[in-house]
């Protein structure tokens, strides 16, 4: 009988060291993300023109972690908003952060400052048009 229960304990502790050596069985969790905008650059802060819009792209770390979730939220949606999906619109001039979060771990965020910038000429009210233009040529 002792011989049995040895054997027995042998088995469950291989069984114990194999499963504990499947990644499969292990759940990574996300320690930190970077947020881009094009595929080469890390951003913090970004400067956008009314109307404007960019999909924000995260990656993870550890790198193994294929799909994860975040939320978006702008704490100025005067000035930009931000979509479910990532994608950031400019409303008007001024500055916004966007926070995103891991939606896994919550105490796994990143901020990204966005400014607003109005690229709009205005129109001169004393703006001579073309016909009143050569006709002071003349």
């Amino acid at each position: 009988m002792k011989k049995i229960l040895n054997i027995m304990a042998i088995t469950a502790m291989v069984l114990l060291a194999v499963s504990c050596g499947n990644d499969d069985n292990y759940i990574y969790k996300i320690s930190h993300f970077y947020i881009y905008i094009d595929e080469d650059n890390i951003v913090e802060e970004t400067e956008m023109n009314i109307g404007e819009a960019i999909l924000l792209k995260m990656e993870v770390w550890p790198s193994m972690i294929e799909h994860h979730d975040f939320t978006f939220k702008s704490d100025n949606n005067e000035v930009a908003t931000v979509t479910a999906q990532g994608v950031v619109t400019a409303i008007a001039p001024g500055t916004c952060n966007i926070i995103v979060t891991s939606a896994v771990d919550p105490s796994v965020t990143k901020t990204l400052q966005v400014t607003v910038i109005d690229n709009t000429i205005p129109i001169n009210e004393d703006a001579v048009d073309q016909s009143e233009a050569e006709a002071r040529r003349r």
